[in-house]
């Protein structure tokens, strides 16, 4: 089984969370699932992790950072080939929010940019599982817009759903995961749990991966 691993950088402020993105990686091989990471191969304002600030005049590029993180098993997202793997994984961060789309700005209003909703709208209509991590369930809805009755979590905060009740938010904890069987996508809240510890987090994403794996079953 092979999987698609999605970057947006390097960093919780302004990339990928890297803790979720380790954390993600640990899980996928305990698991014995080979993967392949793919990011925007382009340039994003960076913020400083320590003050939460811009860099003055200081922009890196999402794929480049995200081989920080894989130690240089990143491709350019634009040659992503769904076909050519079994399930998606997606860590959080704000880059998700931000690089990935423009839902940290816009919210469900929002919109994934174009050649990751192709990937996930092909792995979604060919049936393959969909692993979502922190913010990240919400940007698979957003690619997702035109289904309803999504099952995802973000947490334990309910107040997404008046965002948008088209959507079924469910309530779990970083060391828990909620299934949509019907859409076959896995979501864990991970840092999106104030205060969540490392090893919770790990144990949500591994339980994440193998109710996909059994999905395949």
């Amino acid at each position: 089984m092979r999987a698609v691993v999605i970057f947006s950088g390097c960093g919780h402020k302004d990339g990928t969370e890297v803790n979720e993105a380790v954390l993600s990686l640990m899980a996928l091989e305990k698991n014995g699932i080979d993967w392949v990471g793919f990011a925007p191969d382009e340039s994003v304002p960076a913020l400083s992790h320590l003050k939460g600030v811009k860099k003055e005049l200081l922009n890196r590029n999402s794929m480049e950072e995200a081989a920080r993180i894989t130690r240089g098993n990143v491709l350019p997202l634009n040659d992503l080939k769904p076909e050519s793997f079994d399930v998606l994984v997606m860590p959080g961060g704000l880059g998700a929010a931000n690089v990935l789309s423009n839902f940290g700005t816009k919210g469900f209003q929002g919109e994934v940019r174009a050649e990751l909703k192709k990937v996930i709208l092909s792995f979604h209509q060919n049936k393959k599982p969909i692993i979502a991590i922190c913010i990240s369930p919400a940007i698979v809805a957003l690619a997702l817009n035109k289904v309803n009755n999504l099952q995802i979590t973000l947490g334990a905060d309910l107040s997404f759903q008046k965002q948008n009740p088209t959507i079924h938010f469910e309530i779990a904890q970083a060391d828990e995961c909620v299934v949509d069987p019907f859409n076959r996508i896995v979501s864990t809240p991970a840092f999106m749990i104030e205060n969540a510890n490392r090893f919770s987090i790990f144990t949500g994403i591994d339980r994440a991966i193998q109710a996909a794996l059994r999905m395949n079953d």
